[in-house]
């Protein structure tokens, strides 16, 4: 195959992934999820105007300067749309993925750059990183972090200190992790051999800003119950540079990330021992997604290694693999570098399975907190972690749901009479009597489908609640002898309502669930 066929077809692999991703997103829910709230909240007044002085404030921890302002201005012009979140994201992912092959050596085949562009790809995003764009507020944190890093490490391969360090402070602005990259950038001068002042000043800023920051630094992380020791950090370390090849057992995820670990240290050796120039940025890349693993277990070792298999800190396995790749196609040049990459875009995919369906469980619940938000059940605000303080704010901006995006569903509106209506006997309310401001959830099955849609109404028939359809319901498959399994819903109804009962809809007619006894 010639390399500029090669080139084409390994383009064509590499967007697989991208396609896929910005489908998720736009199947993710409209609702923000958690940590938008508290961004929005810290940077407005109770009006929805903004607060500058909001914007300085840290978020568990981190200086989050530039998404604070992001996030307010997209809820304010733009909707407030997870969906915007998600898809600015994948443009954010892009980026770095061009970056990224920008930066590849240009001694290496067209193929083999082209096949490690594929692996990146995957990698970026993989089925494990479902959750950056799904749940776009955290990969918009983080991505707006990655961007100007992985720009800083592309200027220093080039010599730009100047450039380098503008683009790290930018990083530093967005997130904690930005911090790492001032002795990165500072070794790729060293490994450059550029003028002293190029490997001095990054040093210099660390050790200002970096202490500034660490002096200021305040947590709400878990704390550990029980005395820590050395294996308790290097556990989380390890399973954070892993969990892209472990399925969901936290104890493969060590191991995988010990492995890497030992690869990148024993690369970067060899680097080092030559000082050589050409491979600075990967060797920069590689250690800068060790040093967020390091962070991670830092701040997050209470929560026990479990928490390395979070799908929001997959920068940091992201950076390191890639790193090892590229440094192995240096060092080992006779190895098959097309069958190493797309052995990692496959197996990288398949085993983020897990993971993915667990952040698709989420959405369900955004729809029940939207209803929840518009009918001021605040007990329902807060188990689906949000706050209802954050709801005048979005009022005030009309930001979803609190926009003509949003929808109750069945072709009904809030407060308004439904009818007229069925009885239906395939369904049932299992949660108990219907109360306002509490779980309600139960299933139902229209001509041996799924109902679309979930009202609550009160005894007059007034909408007063509403929610979420489609809930996997496995323990039914059996009972109703269906193959049918997403028969469950969930919704939740204005506090204090009286006489309610439950209304599904299922084209385009209403049907209302038998009534609950008291026990």
């Amino acid at each position: 195959m010639s390399d500029k066929r090669a080139a084409a077809v390994l383009s064509a692999v590499a967007a697989l992934p991208v396609i896929v991703t910005v489908f998720e997103v736009l199947r993710s829910s409209r609702l923000n999820f958690a940590d938008y709230w508290w961004f929005v909240e810290g940077a407005t007044h109770p009006d929805g105007t903004l607060d500058p002085a909001g914007l300085l404030k840290q978020h568990n921890g981190h200086p989050t300067f530039i998404p604070r302002l992001l996030f307010w201005a997209e809820a304010r012009y733009l909707g407030g749309n997870n969906h915007v979140l998600g898809l600015l994201t994948v443009v954010l992912s892009l980026v770095v993925l061009v970056v990224l092959h920008r930066m590849l050596p240009k001694d290496l085949s067209v193929t083999s750059r082209f096949a490690l562009t594929a692996a990146f790809s995957f990698l970026l995003f993989g089925s494990r990183e479902l959750e950056l764009y799904g749940v776009g507020v955290t990969g918009a944190t983080w991505l707006l972090m990655a961007v100007p890093g992985v720009l800083a490490v592309f200027y220093a391969q080039r010599g730009r200190t100047v450039l380098a360090m503008i683009a790290v402070a930018v990083a530093c602005a967005c997130f904690g992790a930005g911090f790492a990259l001032w002795p990165i950038i500072a070794l790729i001068a060293w490994l450059r051999r550029d003028a002293r002042w190029q490997v001095v000043a990054p040093l210099v800023v660390l050790v200002l800003a970096g202490g500034a920051w660490a002096l200021s630094f305040k947590t709400d992380s878990l704390q550990s119950p029980h005395p820590l020791g050395p294996e308790n950090y290097l556990s989380v370390i390890a399973g954070t540079l892993g969990q892209q090849w472990s399925y969901k057992d936290a104890d493969m995820a060590v191991l995988a990330g010990a492995v890497i670990c030992v690869l990148l240290f024993w690369l970067v050796a060899a680097v080092l021992k030559h000082r050589s120039a050409e491979n600075a940025a990967w060797v920069g890349l590689g250690l800068w997604g060790f040093l967020i693993g390091v962070m991670i277990a830092i701040t997050r070792v209470g929560s026990g290694v479990d928490v390395a298999l979070a799908g929001r800190f997959a920068l940091a396995p992201m950076l390191t693999t890639a790193a090892i790749l590229v440094l192995f196609a240096v060092h080992k040049p006779g190895l098959p570098v097309l069958a190493y990459a797309l052995v990692v875009c496959v197996a990288t995919y398949a085993l983020g399975t897990h993971l993915a369906t667990a952040v698709r469980a989420l959405y369900f619940d955004q729809r029940v907190l939207e209803v929840a938000m518009h009918v001021g059940a605040t007990k329902t605000i807060e188990e689906l972690g949000s706050t209802p303080t954050v709801v005048s704010r979005l009022k005030g901006m009309r930001s979803y749901p609190f926009n003509d995006d949003f929808g109750i569903g069945c072709g009904a509106e809030l407060g308004a009479k439904v009818g007229p209506l069925r009885e239906l006997r395939t369904g049932a309310v299992d949660s108990g009597p219907i109360t306002g401001d509490a779980k309600i959830s139960g299933w139902a099955v229209v001509d041996g489908r799924p109902v679309d849609c979930v009202l609550v109404v009160d005894g007059a028939g007034i909408v007063q609640g509403g929610g979420a359809v489609g809930m996997p319901r496995p323990d039914l498959l059996g009972a109703l002898q269906t193959r049918q399994a997403r028969l469950g819903w969930r919704a939740v109804a204005i506090p204090g309502i009286a006489g309610a009962s439950v209304v599904v809809g299922s084209g385009g007619v209403l049907y209302r669930l038998p009534a609950v006894r008291d026990a």
